[in-house]
């Protein structure tokens, strides 16, 4: 089941237009969810049934899977495909895509402080959508932990930008005002402005323009009042 879904994902981005970005993107986080999900049939897949044209198409998320993944199997799998591919791994330049999963892998190594942030950010998230709505208490207690964290590492504000997911999005734009005013940061409001964009069907569905909104406009007044005074 695995390989018929990730060829019918596979498939699925072979019919969309280069310049369709953000449903590339949807795309693409379709087929990183399931690689994920399932790394041990991924490698499998790579190392015994992927062909050439699947080998291309999946380059585009080798990085996306890696660093979710932290799989040095997976990027090993990657690498023998090269071998297996020289003529299409050169001619559409696959090594640069191996050689950017390979280079996640060792920052992983040397920056171990920036993958903890990720990794405590999921949990968190995994945590809030357990949550029940009616459980305004536990809610409160996890959004603040949230905010806690994303103020610690203001400077990975980026991530929001580059690697957040569309449920990583849903559920930490409930701590987006609080985060900017503790933090004052304009380049955390800068990440949050581009994921309406990249998630347009999360945020019609949540509303969470408002929650973009209300961190800008936090993030205005403490400005004006600086320099009122």
């Amino acid at each position: 089941m695995f390989r018929e879904n990730l060829r019918a994902l596979l498939a699925e981005r072979a019919e969309i237009d280069a310049e369709e970005y953000w449903t590339l993107e949807q795309c693409w986080e379709k087929e990183t969810d399931l690689l994920c999900a399932h790394m041990d049939e991924a490698v499998a897949f790579l190392r015994e049934d992927c062909t050439a044209e699947e080998f291309f198409w999946l380059s585009e998320i080798f990085d996306d899977v890696t660093l979710r993944s932290r799989s040095p199997a997976f990027v090993q799998a990657t690498r023998a495909l090269l071998n297996k591919y020289p003529e299409e791994s050169q001619t559409y330049r696959l090594e640069d895509a191996v050689s950017q999963a390979e280079g996640i892998l060792q920052d992983m190594t040397e920056n171990p402080g920036w993958y903890r942030f990720q990794d405590d950010l999921h949990g968190l998230v995994a945590e809030r959508s357990g949550i029940s709505p009616k459980d305004e208490a536990a809610i409160l207690r996890c959004n603040r932990k949230m905010a806690d964290l994303l103020c610690d590492h203001i400077e990975d504000a980026a991530y929001l930008h580059h690697g957040c997911t569309g449920e990583e999005y849903v559920w930490v734009s409930e701590v987006f005002p609080e985060v900017a005013r503790r933090t004052q940061s304009e380049a955390f409001v800068q990440a949050i402005r581009t994921l309406p964009r990249k998630y347009p069907r999360e945020t019609r569905r949540y509303d969470i323009l408002q929650d973009i909104e209300a961190a800008e406009h936090a993030l205005d007044t403490t400005n004006a009042s600086g320099k009122a005074e």
